[in-house]
């Protein structure tokens, strides 16, 4: 007796995972997808661990384009979302925070959507703000600058960089620059690249070349801020 009932709550456990299991999917195919979509996270894991965003994102991408609308696109697209706002694709981040939303199964799901749209938000205050910044200096501003430039060439060729950029986008690339550097340097909202280079200890403006001239950018100094 006790034989029999043991196997009857095995069915019914057996009889209930299948149906949660969509009609079109066979027990074998349902794990064959959770291994693969494992396998995704860990491979994405381990590429953005070395900052390698743009092929995290490319990677992803791919991944979910053949993936359908389910619940199940949820991990990766998480991912998706912490790779572009690595690379300050904000708008691009948005999108898929707005798919998140959608596909959050839990609130344990959406709070961590929340935190990501958060991110985003912090990332767009921070943009507006730098175009804000550079709008506010109009051509009579330069023309004023060209002959008050405060900064001498010896100056100038005293200050050093020691830094490392992978992929990086260009105008974050300035902004640590600029920190570093300990002076301005303005650019306009338009400006975009990716950076790879690596400096140490080289005068500021061989940084500068080296960052802007493969790109089609030039940069001159005035009034004490470098305008690129």
């Amino acid at each position: 007796m006790k034989f029999w009932k043991r196997n009857i709550v095995l069915l019914t456990l057996l009889g209930t995972c299948i149906l949660l299991i969509p009609p079109t999917l066979s027990l074998a195919e349902a794990a064959n997808i959770a291994h693969e979509q494992e396998i995704n996270d860990r491979f994405v894991r381990a590429l953005m661990d070395d900052e390698r965003y743009t092929e995290s994102i490319a990677y992803l991408t791919d991944a979910l384009g053949k993936m359908e609308r389910t619940p199940s696109r949820f991990p990766l697209t998480l991912l998706l979302i912490e790779a572009q706002l690595n690379r300050y694709m904000v708008a691009d981040a948005e999108e898929a925070i707005d798919e998140a939303f959608l596909l959050a199964s839990s609130k344990r799901d959406s709070s961590k959507v929340w935190k990501l749209k958060g991110w985003a938000a912090v990332l767009s205050n921070e943009a507006s703000h730098r175009d804000s910044l550079q709008s506010s200096y109009s051509s009579a501003d330069l023309s004023l600058a060209a002959t008050e430039d405060s900064y001498s060439d010896t100056t100038i060729n005293d200050i050093r960089i020691t830094n490392s950029f992978f992929e990086s986008d260009l105008r974050m690339v300035l902004t640590d620059l600029s920190m570093e550097a300990g002076m301005p340097i303005l650019y306009g909202g338009g400006l975009e690249g990716l950076v790879t280079f690596d400096a140490i200890d080289e005068p500021l403006e061989d940084v500068l070349e080296s960052v802007l001239l493969p790109l089609g950018y030039t940069f001159r100094l005035l009034k004490g801020k470098y305008f690129v």
